[in-house]
């Protein structure tokens, strides 16, 4: 069974993360077996809209579901041009972002900062 694309609820972020976000959050869930195995979407940290998503390991099996779920949040965005942190050794990640219209923007001991260009 492949897992289901759905919005994302505050008790969402909560069963997946073990806490909730201390801000507005936008954005889908991936549910397998009625377990949340990942989030992704839009949050304001103060004045910037940061992109994220979030995927359990098991999820790397169903990479077609993962596109679609970063489509849908890149549906989210409008006119705005939001950063992403990406793990910095992770090169699947930085990979995955840039397929996404993402660009390096800088290096940062917390991971590297992508801008959305498209």
């Amino acid at each position: 069974m492949s897992p289901t694309i759905r919005p994302l609820r505050s008790d969402d972020v909560t069963a997946y993360r073990g806490a909730p976000l201390r801000r507005t959050v936008r954005g889908f869930a991936a549910e397998l077996d009625g377990r949340v195995v990942g989030i992704a979407g839009l949050s304001y940290d103060g004045a910037v809209l940061k992109a994220f998503s979030e995927f359990d390991p098991e999820m790397r099996g169903y990479r077609v579901t993962m596109l679609k779920a970063a489509k849908r949040v890149l549906g989210l965005i409008g006119g705005c041009r939001p950063l992403a942190v990406v793990d910095g050794g992770d090169v699947r990640a930085a990979r995955f972002a840039r397929h996404l219209g993402f660009e390096l923007l800088a290096r940062h001991s917390r991971g590297d900062i992508y801008r959305w260009t498209r």
